[in-house]
């Protein structure tokens, strides 16, 4: 069974490939969060077809209208069907879209944002999910936390972090991963 850790892990080892990406992005107007969407559901939906599985995703410019969430990922093979993953990119009110999530059957519930981490945002997620009447047992909810700016320690790589709760609320943070800006993207962060 997909598992929240293994996404994270695959998300984050796609990162370093998408180091331009990424820079164009950070030095771009910090309010275009459709450029910020696309580029997270690109980045998933590359993830799901490694898996083999089919994407469901919102996309205007493709002409694909919302499946239930922003992306899912289904399993339609001969030992079942369902969503395997289902996805939600907020940056703004968070927690509309996080209460969508509630309601998903998939063992892999992702919230992707980007505002600064704090316990207080990640308190009102534990609280939703202990609140929640409906669970499954093995469903777990990773909460994926993008830069909202360059690392002040090291200017030529990005940090990311991320959570993981279980069904009961259970929460674990995961170690953040850096993004080194190699390159043209380095030097051109450099020169900003």
């Amino acid at each position: 069974m997909l598992t929240a850790d293994q996404v994270f892990k695959d998300f984050t080892s796609i990162l370093p490939s998408q180091a331009i990406e990424l820079q164009r992005l950070m030095a771009s107007d910090s309010e275009n969060s459709d450029e910020w969407t696309r580029w997270v559901k690109d980045c998933f939906e590359r993830l799901g077809q490694q898996r083999g599985l089919e994407i469901r995703r919102t996309d205007s410019i493709r002409g694909e209208s919302e499946f239930l969430f922003d992306l899912c990922w289904i399993r339609n093979s001969q030992d079942g069907y369902g969503m395997e993953l289902v996805l939600e990119c907020e940056w703004g009110e968070y927690l509309s879209d996080f209460r969508k999530l509630l309601h998903a059957k998939a063992p892999v519930k992702v919230l992707v944002f980007a505002w600064r981490r704090s316990e207080e945002k990640l308190a009102e997620i534990k609280n939703w999910i202990d609140r929640s009447q409906f669970k499954l047992p093995e469903e777990q909810y990773l909460i994926i936390n993008l830069p909202d700016s360059c690392d002040v320690r090291d200017p030529v790589r990005l940090t990311f972090t991320g959570d993981i709760f279980s069904s009961q609320g259970h929460r674990r943070p995961l170690p953040e991963t850096f993004v080194p800006l190699t390159g043209k993207a380095a030097a051109e962060f450099r020169r900003a």
